[in-house]
């Protein structure tokens, strides 16, 4: 499970369009009043990090599947592998 964690946030945080994509979709669905999250890498050795970022990925799951979907539709054409990740993630 952490594994998938991890797999999440090495692919919405190594690119800065997918980064604002998620922000924009926190924004959408959650309101600008609400402060936006960002996934936090999970250490090994330090359990309070599993913690942390399982509860980014519940707490902003739906803006995660709008992201992840939103990538797998528009990014083919440009970049299929990560259209393809985004897909398996989903």
């Amino acid at each position: 499970m952490f594994g998938i964690l991890e797999s999440i946030d090495d692919f919405i945080c190594s690119s800065k369009k997918r980064v604002a994509l998620f922000d924009e979709f926190q924004e959408k669905i959650y309101g600008s009043t609400q402060r936006k999250r960002r996934f936090k890498r999970v250490e090994t050795t330090r359990w309070w990090s599993h913690d942390h970022a399982l509860n980014t990925v519940l707490d902003t799951f739906d803006a995660l599947c709008d992201t992840l979907q939103n990538i797998q539709n528009n990014e083919c054409s440009s970049d299929c592998k990560g259209a393809h990740q985004a897909r398996s993630l989903k």
